[in-house]
């Protein structure tokens, strides 16, 4: 009955089952070694005429902007953090309802993509000379840690759960998507989002040593987590307004006419 408490304390529990489903299954998943699939991955890079190491070399060549793309990389779960306070804080719960939702469907999602179409990543290609250039993805796959995963030799996951697991596709690239979303019910911060997550995916290919169709499908994955998570949302709420003995309870639209109607179809 009280959206300013229980909000808050719902949203701390969804986010702690969301990260620890996004940092201990995907690890677990990969013990069922399914067939690699980079080459195609990187076929089709290739067949974009994207060269890695030479965006890689373009990037120690300038290292302002190497800082931005840095800097943008490690704003997924910032963005997440602010996108969660600013719903709460102006009592958009719905709202954030639909947004933590199309968080934990891009998750899964990713997930089980990562787990029926593995990849071992960019950097397994990679000349490992090139690990002690500015440019080398810091946020890429651990190739030994995922290879030992695979083969059965690494089974005590104890402190190693950690992002960074997932190749394809990028929930980085996801979870720009989902924030620029989720920022375009505040009308002076679309702009912003919008910039900031375009960039943030352009930096995926780079800091997080994803394929350039890692971010496609990541962006792909985004766009159906928010369609099942509107219309599950909507559903969700119609069928809690019918099942309910008083909906009122259970259904608080923010909008004062939608609660008096509410509580009139209640009281009948």
């Amino acid at each position: 009955m009280r959206d300013r408490l229980t909000g808050p304390l719902q949203t701390c529990v969804a986010v702690v089952a969301i990260l620890d489903f996004t940092l201990v299954f995907p690890w677990q998943a990969q013990a069922f070694a399914l067939p690699l699939v980079d080459d195609t991955v990187r076929g089709i890079d290739l067949a974009l005429g994207f060269d890695h190491v030479a965006w890689m070399r373009w990037l120690d060549a300038n290292p302002g902007i190497r800082a931005v793309l840095d800097v943008s990389y490690r704003c997924m779960i910032p963005q997440m953090v602010v996108v969660i306070g600013l719903y709460a804080a102006s009592g958009r719960y719905r709202a954030l309802d639909r947004y933590l939702a199309a968080f934990a469907i891009a998750i899964f999602l990713t997930s089980i993509l990562s787990i029926a179409a593995p990849t071992r990543g960019i950097v397994a290609f990679l000349d490992p000379a090139w690990r002690v250039t500015p440019s080398w993805p810091h946020g890429a796959t651990d190739v030994a840690a995922y290879d030992a995963l695979r083969s059965g030799a690494l089974r005590d996951l104890s402190g190693r759960p950690e992002l960074g697991i997932i190749s394809f596709p990028s929930f980085h690239a996801a979870s720009a998507v989902l924030s620029a979303w989720s920022f375009w019910v505040f009308p002076s911060l679309r702009l912003p989002a919008i910039v900031l997550n375009g960039i943030m995916s352009i930096a995926t290919v780079g800091c997080g040593g994803h394929y350039v169709m890692d971010v496609a499908a990541g962006h792909l994955v985004a766009g159906l987590a928010i369609l099942l998570a509107v219309r599950g949302s909507d559903l969700g709420y119609r069928l809690l307004d019918r099942l309910a003995g008083s909906p009122a309870l259970l259904y608080r639209p923010t909008d004062p006419s939608a609660r008096v109607a509410t509580a009139e179809r209640a009281s009948r």
